[in-house]
């Protein structure tokens, strides 16, 4: 018995027991058959005519002889005309493959609608996301924390004629949150021809600063005891966190037990303090005088603070020398 005799007797027995499965839902759910074919959403065929294996792959433990004769069935003619796509319906797919394959069309898995192009090559989501992954490993390998991508978008699939070909890139830096990627389809002169958006999310975990507990301007510099460190999805925070360094800091505005420390929440500490009692000094061209008075708000080192005299209760602006110490500039009544 010849090997095309085989197969046909395979082919035979395949369709009895799907039809005899259809008949009975019970039993199909214990004898489903070990594989299926499913049917690509687009295809590029090099010859005139459209074969299964052209459209199709095989999904589960398909008898390998039994694959090599389906693959080499002529299914239908290919586009006319090279380069210039072709759709066929999920119903005209069917028909055109019920024409051919009989019960075993049931052993199909089909696309919403096939679309075909004589020559050049199909991109599919595998391999527009396998390019997308050579441009997006690098950048997220150089990042610190835990990387999780999730959400891919891609085209359902990108064409190329021959004589072309495509690429990709990111539209950006690469970081946590929404990331753009562009595929770009280069014309035989070496111009971008067409384009094609995608992308993913990024998920950064990352142990992150936080207040141990509530943390307010009036609690003065900030301490190992205010501080301690929690895995966030840095995704879902704002950037430029605080990184722990510098100092001394205080915070600008109460954080609450718990929430990110980011730098812009910190400030350096006033060297004088509203309420703080300082030496007023003088320095006249040949006199010094000194008093001492009350700082009326913060002020840094070298900035310009209002005090009042304990005494006449006069106010004065003047400028920080350190801690105890400010030089008059002016006085008002």
């Amino acid at each position: 018995m010849t090997r095309r005799m085989h197969f046909a007797i395979r082919l035979i027995l395949s369709g009895l027991a799907l039809a005899v499965l259809a008949a009975s839902p019970a039993r199909a759910q214990e004898q489903r058959p070990a594989w299926r074919l499913k049917v690509v959403q687009a295809a590029a065929v090099s010859h005139e005519q459209v074969t299964l294996g052209d459209i199709a792959v095989p999904v589960g433990q398909i008898d390998p002889l039994d694959w090599e004769q389906l693959k080499a069935i002529e299914l239908f003619s290919a586009p006319p005309q090279a380069g210039k796509p072709m759709s066929i319906s999920r119903a005209g797919l069917r028909a055109a493959l019920e024409y051919h394959l009989k019960d075993l069309v049931n052993n199909l898995i089909l696309p919403e609608q096939l679309v075909l192009q004589y020559g050049g090559k199909a991109y599919l989501p595998e391999e527009l996301q396998a390019m997308a992954m050579e441009v997006l490993k690098p950048q997220i390998k150089a990042m610190e924390g835990e990387p999780e991508i999730r959400d891919w978008s891609f085209p359902l699939y990108v064409f190329i004629a021959d004589g072309e070909r495509l690429t990709a890139e990111t539209a950006g830096a690469v970081q946590p949150g929404r990331v753009s990627v562009r595929w770009t389809v280069i014309g035989a002169s070496g111009k971008a021809d067409r384009q094609f958006s995608g992308g993913i999310f990024l998920n950064l975990w990352a142990m992150v600063p936080v207040a141990a507990k509530a943390i307010g301007p009036g609690d003065g510099p900030i301490n190992a005891g205010m501080v301690t460190y929690a895995r966030r999805n840095l995704a879902n925070l704002r950037p430029k966190m605080w990184d722990g360094r510098g100092g001394p800091w205080r915070v600008k505005s109460t954080i609450g037990a718990d929430q990110v420390i980011y730098a812009d929440n910190l400030e350096t500490p006033p060297m004088v303090k509203k309420g703080d009692e300082v030496t007023v000094r003088y320095d006249g061209p040949n006199i010094r005088i000194t008093a001492k008075a009350m700082a009326m708000h913060d002020a840094k080192p070298d900035g310009t603070i209002e005090v009042q005299n304990l005494q006449s209760k006069k106010q004065f602006a003047a400028k920080v020398i350190d801690a105890k110490t400010v030089a008059v500039i002016s006085s008002t009544n």
